[in-house]
């Protein structure tokens, strides 16, 4: 049954309905889970974000906004969404996972969006058409493009009307049923189904992630719109629009994109890659610098003076109807194979064509008053589009790609209809804006407002920021927090990339994990042998972007843009090996790769079956694998059990499901207290744990009573004194020290002491960690002055956090060291953005009037 072209142009969005509530359906056995990971640092114990409806305030919202550990700018936008699902669910992991799974089915509309722009885009630039001039180019759409160079089986996208067609091609396309549209929906939907990013849906922190992709996608989008109104553009005021357009997609969509992620600065990057591997930095051609500088075709009407008025002349009208645009003749009409100026002809004064004998309504005429009807036009040619006005110079090669060169009427001095000799006795009067110069593979038409935008938005940017990143990754302390060095993080990458680009293509449930810490550190080349493989591996890929960037341009991009989406979290930045949520848009790039291969390689026979079957295969196996891990993401213990079996090298797997047996066992002996303590010996023993599961061990034994705890107690301080100090390890340390405050856990303080100083005497103070120490100091031995001096060093480690200042100058205050507290507190009032330390400073005021009043003699 064909379908009408209504049909035609909804069934894609019909599609890609579908698609969405498919994928909502997969996810939505995830949203009963639980917190897991970072979601507590960020979430759970974030009380900023625990904002309640009856103290919904300014001051809460801002304090809110710049509340995250996670970075440096803090990332606002993501942590207020934060504080509105928890007001909306007083904690409930519930709204957080629903709003997640929305803002990735979002998108996944925005990445069709997006991939439909650019492959008009393609159909547009791989097209090579001549372009038309200021008057002929219209902005509706009624014709197709020829097909492009990288899908050779795919119909053409729609293109604006007025574009002349090659001959017998995109006659019959349907605009909105082509094989660009297919691919588009096909990467959109199997995107969104993709397994590897259940990561960036499920995993309620890593909304940074997906909502920073929401405007990197949108940027991109109206990047790619604005340079389709740019290459379309009739006027100068259509040009500037869409320029204007281009550069808000990339500026605004970096700028919103950073108040989530840092990830968005990569924006830049992905517009670059398209525009250098697709669009090539194209401009329109009917550009009045074209005319200005006299690249345009003269009509030569020999005899008649240069400089003088042209004869009353016109062109092939456009019309209101633009599909007959060009001659397109009407059904049962005869097709003109000659020239697009076909039907240009002397008016005789009965509408007679000179290419065929019956008048054409559709083009208009080149009338030579004063010509008797019937008699002979004089002798008249279109200089071609690349010659300068009036006479060509001497020596000087006409362009041979124009197809107007040397179109004239024999007036019987011999000349020949395709001689393209000039004729020394024709003088020049000149139709300005008939046809601009030409766009060739030699000659092409770049717009340098591009590159300059480029400039501003990415190459400055990127050189100060490598410059400052490099600074800053070559100072030893950037690395005290992790067990590896700069060099061996470099090695290891190109295995975790290899590994990226299996796990997207074929996703396996048994190795797809929230956690990957298990994996081997590359000390050199052949350190495991698999660096130097994985590193021949990439640079063939690079190699292989660069051959096909002319060839097959979507294949070359989507390998561009999965090595860009990982400049930052594979090079030289400090942060850990492996995470899936990493590959949220380079999976982009691996899907557009293959997907452009397998819809667009010309093999002996189309074979449309067996394309079919490999999507199809595709998508259930994407769609089958992520519904087992959001079953399993369902709940909290069947999550960690299922992954510590899976990974039972992984320390933090392995912790995690001892942790979640202890919660569930509430500290009773039975079976799932016994079952905790078996998973956390386990997750103990594994060479270069963290001290989170001695921690844990600790907290049992020494659980409302002073057990055996001295193996832990050893185990964790030598760890902390052995292995570089990270996050997890201070986490230890300020449990064990809540929970003894509390009264809750029994154990001798002078064994906690001794593990805070086993992790102080390592290299390169953490600010963290001298505040942890400064709290024990102040809250267990009570003694302030080492407090004070430890909250002082975590002041100068980490000026930015207001928790340090406020309990130093509360410190000083106590202690009536009123100067210093002021000092705090000054520095305090120039934080207090919107007021959300109001209550903090007015808390210290007090504390200091009432040492002030106590000091008073009576």
């Amino acid at each position: 049954m064909r379908l009408n072209d209504n049909s035609r142009r909804w069934l894609p969005w019909l599609l890609l309905a579908i698609a969405v509530i498919v994928t909502a359906a997969v996810y939505w056995p995830g949203v009963t889970g639980g917190w897991v990971f970072d979601d507590y640092p960020n979430i759970v114990d974030n009380a900023a974000v625990h904002i309640t409806a009856g103290h919904s305030t300014l001051a809460a919202w801002v304090n809110a906004a710049l509340s995250s550990p996670s970075s440096f700018l803090h990332r606002p936008l993501a942590s207020i969404t934060f504080a509105l699902n928890w007001m909306m669910g007083n904690g409930n992991p519930f709204p957080f996972k629903v709003t997640n799974i929305v803002i990735h089915l979002l998108n996944g509309v925005l990445l069709f969006c997006m991939l439909r722009a650019l492959l008009r885009l393609l159909a547009l630039r791989s097209a090579r058409f001549e372009p038309l001039s200021l008057r002929e180019r219209g902005r509706g759409e009624g014709t197709t493009l020829p097909p492009t160079p990288i899908m050779r089986d795919a119909e053409p996208s729609p293109a604006p009307a007025g574009h002349p067609l090659p001959r017998g091609e995109g006659k019959d396309t349907p605009t909105e049923g082509s094989a660009a549209t297919r691919l588009a929906l096909i990467v959109s939907a199997a995107w969104m189904l993709l397994p590897i990013n259940l990561m960036a849906v499920l995993y309620v922190v890593q909304r940074m992630e997906s909502l920073c992709q929401v405007f990197m996608l949108a940027g991109l989008w109206a990047y790619l719109h604005g340079r389709w109104m740019m290459l379309t553009a009739d006027d100068v005021r259509r040009d500037r629009r869409g320029l204007a357009l281009a550069t808000a997609g990339i500026v605004l969509g970096t700028v919103l994109g950073l108040t989530s992620k840092e990830t968005a600065v990569l924006l830049p990057v992905f517009a670059f890659l398209a525009e250098w591997i697709v669009l090539r930095f194209a401009r329109a051609a009917f550009d009045d610098r074209n005319v200005q500088s006299a690249r345009h075709t003269s009509l030569v009407i020999p005899g008649r003076p240069a400089g003088s008025n042209p004869e009353s002349v016109s062109l092939p009208h456009t019309g209101q109807d633009r599909a007959h645009s060009f001659g397109e003749p009407e059904e049962g009409q005869e097709a003109d194979s000659g020239s697009p100026l076909r039907g240009v002809r002397n008016d005789n004064g009965n509408g007679a064509n000179s290419r065929n004998d019956g008048p054409n309504p559709h083009f208009k005429d080149i009338v030579i008053p004063g010509r008797p009807a019937g008699s002979n036009p004089e002798s008249v040619s279109l200089t071609s589009a690349a010659e300068p006005m009036g006479d060509s110079a001497q020596g000087q090669s006409t362009d041979s790609g124009s197809s107007l060169r040397g179109i004239r009427n024999d007036n019987g001095n011999g000349a020949n209809p395709r001689n393209d000799e000039p004729n020394p006795h024709d003088k020049d009067v000149v139709v300005s804006g008939l046809r601009p110069r030409q766009e060739t593979e030699s000659n092409p038409l770049h717009d340098k407002r591009i590159w300059v935008l480029f400039a501003i938005t990415l190459f400055i940017p990127a050189v100060l920021g490598f410059a400052w990143l490099l600074r800053a990754a070559l100072n030893p302390a950037a690395w005290s927090g992790r067990d590896f060095t700069l060099a061996q993080r470099l090695l290891t990458e190109p295995r975790v990339l290899v590994d990226y680009l299996q796990w997207t293509l074929f996703p396996n449930p048994m190795v797809l994990s929230l956690y990957h810490d298990e994996i081997v550190k590359s000390t050199g080349l052949l350190s495991p042998w698999t660096t130097l493989g994985s590193m021949v591996l990439l640079a063939a890929l690079v190699v292989l972007a660069v051959l096909l960037r002319k060839r097959r341009p979507l294949v070359a991009l989507g390998i561009g843009w999965f090595f860009a989406a990982q400049l930052l979290t594979a090079t030289i930045i400090p942060l850990e090996l492996v995470y899936e949520q990493r590959m949220y848009f380079g999976s982009i790039g691996v899907l557009l790769a293959v997907g452009a291969l397998l819809l667009g390689l010309r093999w002996r026979t189309d074979w449309p079956l067996l394309r079919g079957t490999v999507v199809a295969i595709a998508l259930l196996w994407f769609g089958a694998t992520t519904t087992l891990r959001a079953v399993e993401w369902s709940n909290p213990i069947r999550l960690a059990v299922a992954e510590a079996n899976r990974h039972p090298e992984s320390p933090r797997a392995v912790y995690e499901a001892g942790r979640q047996l202890l919660i569930a066992s509430n500290y009773r002996d039975g079976a799932l207290l016994t079952a905790a303590e078996k998973y956390l010996r386990q997750a103990a023993a594994i060479p270069g744990s963290s001290a989170l599961s001695d921690q844990a061990l600790i907290m049992i034994v020494d659980h409302e009573r002073h057990g055996d705890d001295a193996p832990y107690w050893r185990s964790m301080t030598r760890k902390l004194r052995d292995q570089p100090t990270r996050q997890e390890d201070i986490s230890a340390l300020i449990s064990l020290t809540n929970c003894h405050g509390s009264g809750i856990c029994l154990f001798d303080p002078a064994d906690l002491q001794r593990a805070y100083e086993a992790a102080l005497s390592r290299p390169h103070p953490i600010a963290r960690l001298d505040g942890a120490y400064a709290a024990f100091q102040r809250d267990i031995l009570h003694d302030d002055s080492i407090a004070s001096e430890y909250l002082a060093r975590a002041v100068a480690g980490d000026p930015g956090e207001s928790a340090y200042r406020i309990d130093l100058a509360a410190l000083y205050a106590r202690n009536g060291q009123t100067g210093k507290a002021l000092e705090q507190i000054d520095a305090l009032r120039r934080m207090n953005y919107a007021g959300r330390l109001d209550r903090q400073i007015a808390v210290l005021e007090r504390l200091m009037q009432q040492d002030q009043n106590s000091a008073r003699p009576d």
